[in-house]
């Protein structure tokens, strides 16, 4: 039996994410998360590498941690907000020029529409889209969408990020400031989480990786030795 002091600091003790023996299957696929257990500290970023059905362990993680999907079986504790930033074709309303998106998106989010004309100024500059942003949604280039979607998720400042393997900011400038901005984000106590089967980018943002085999845990460790292990697989 636990001490009462014990107890206290059990209860005190912080984290972002707890995941304690999850499996959670993943619908029209035989694997998904299979005895999950881990520990997510605020201020870590961490790759989830798979070298394949890379989506398919995104679409299981983002149904967990939003809570729109229940396990079956495990205890999952979360402390903080879930934001998830992806290249969905239906993230935006392609007819809606990218300002009106904003908005649109805000609402979604649960915003408030004041709440919403305090960071348009601010997600309108972190795109760097120019006069752009009051264009339709359907003129922008795939890395104008991605920009406004990073921009976006970003400054509403959910403490927990979830990124889809399939986003890529090719723009090199563009790529550096997020890179920048998810530093001082994660310093100063935000979590990212990268789903991806690609070392470069796990490399770029993450300091901590998890390597998934069939949806089971095979290797928890800091990245540099996490992909020299998944590069050999």
């Amino acid at each position: 039996m636990r001490s009462a002091y014990e107890f206290r600091g059990l209860m005190e003790e912080k984290f972002a994410i707890k995941l304690k023996h999850i499996c959670m299957e993943q619908k029209g696929h035989r694997q998904g998360l299979q005895n999950i257990s881990l520990t997510v500290q605020p201020g870590e970023s961490i790759a989830f590498l798979q070298k394949d059905k890379t989506q398919e362990l995104y679409n299981s993680l983002k149904k967990l941690l939003s809570h729109s999907g229940e396990p079956a079986f495990g205890i999952l504790r979360i402390n903080g907000t879930v934001k998830a930033l992806e290249n969905a074709p239906d993230f935006f309303h392609v007819n809606a020029s990218g300002r009106r998106n904003i908005y649109r998106k805000g609402a979604e989010h649960g915003l408030k529409k004041i709440e919403i004309e305090e960071l348009e100024e601010e997600i309108v500059a972190f795109a760097e889209l120019g006069d752009m942003i009051d264009e339709p949604v359907k003129t922008y280039s795939e890395e104008m969408r991605m920009q406004l979607a990073f921009a976006f998720i970003y400054c509403m400042r959910g403490s927990i990020l979830l990124m889809d393997p399939t986003i890529t900011l090719k723009e090199e400038a563009f790529q550096k400031k997020c890179q920048r901005k998810l530093e001082d984000w994660i310093q100063a106590g935000g979590t990212l989480i990268q789903v991806t089967n690609s070392a470069d980018a796990a490399n770029f943002f993450c300091k901590r990786g998890i390597i998934l085999i069939n949806g089971r845990l095979v290797e928890d460790s800091p990245i540099s030795e996490v992909l020299e292990i998944f590069q050999h697989l």
